[in-house]
């Protein structure tokens, strides 16, 4: 995961960048759920080892079964823009 900052209702905030990118707040690529992610968009640690090919994720950025947290669970991540972030 990736490290956010957080708004007032307790959501992380990623931060889409002026190229369309999400990143966390340390500037790290990540997906729309928070995962770090390299180039490919595969899900990976902060030493950049693969955890997850991008094959292995589903359509919805999540990690497969059995290892996603709670994929009935709503999002606590928002996105901000970085001009309105900054």
């Amino acid at each position: 995961m990736g490290e956010f900052e957080k708004d007032a209702e307790g959501n992380c905030i990623i931060i889409k960048g002026k190229d369309g990118k999400l990143n966390d707040r340390e500037g790290k690529r990540v997906n729309k759920n928070g995962y770090l992610i390299d180039i490919e968009g595969n899900i990976i640690t902060n030493n950049d080892v693969i955890i997850f090919r991008v094959d292995e994720i589903d359509s919805d950025d999540e990690i497969p079964a059995p290892f996603y947290f709670d994929k009935k669970q709503t999002s606590k991540y928002v996105i901000e823009d970085i001009s309105i972030f900054n």
